[in-house]
Parts: C-alpha cells; sequence; structure tokens
C-alpha cells in the first residue's frame, strides 16, 4: 500500500543523496562551497557547542529534496 510506497520512496532518495553528502564531507582543495557544504558546516557532527543550532543527516536530506522538487524542470 502507501507505507510501502513512501518506503520505498525514501530508500531510492537515500541512495541517491548518500553518496552526495558523502562526497561533500571528504571534499578537498579550494572547490566552490556549494549549499550541501553549507549544510553540513551545520551538522550535528560538527557542531562543538552543543546549544548551538544543527542539523542531521535526514534534514540534510530534506533540504536538498524539497529544493530538488521546488524546481520546474519543464
Amino acid at each position: 500500500g502507501m507505507k510501502s510506497k513512501f518506503r520505498k520512496l525514501i530508500k531510492e532518495t537515500d541512495r541517491i543523496f548518500e553518496p552526495i553528502i558523502e562526497e561533500h564531507k571528504i571534499k578537498k582543495g579550494n572547490q566552490v562551497e556549494d549549499l550541501v557544504d553549507v549544510l553540513l558546516k551545520h551538522h550535528k557532527d560538527n557542531i562543538t557547542n552543543k546549544d548551538q543550532f544543527s542539523l542531521t543527516t535526514n534534514n540534510i536530506k530534506g533540504v536538498i529534496m524539497v529544493l530538488c522538487y521546488s524546481f520546474d524542470f519543464n
């Protein structure tokens, strides 16, 4: 039903977005900073002060997904 379709969608978006996020985590050199880099600066693993704003990996995937689906590709 609908739950299985939703789980399949989540699995597929994870398959697409996980490598993108991982690639940005290991980015080296003086490459141009993009949105994923900015979001990763606020990832919970990069925050030293626990009172500071932080994002989870799923939060970052959600932001990317919303931005991707908000563009009109027609």
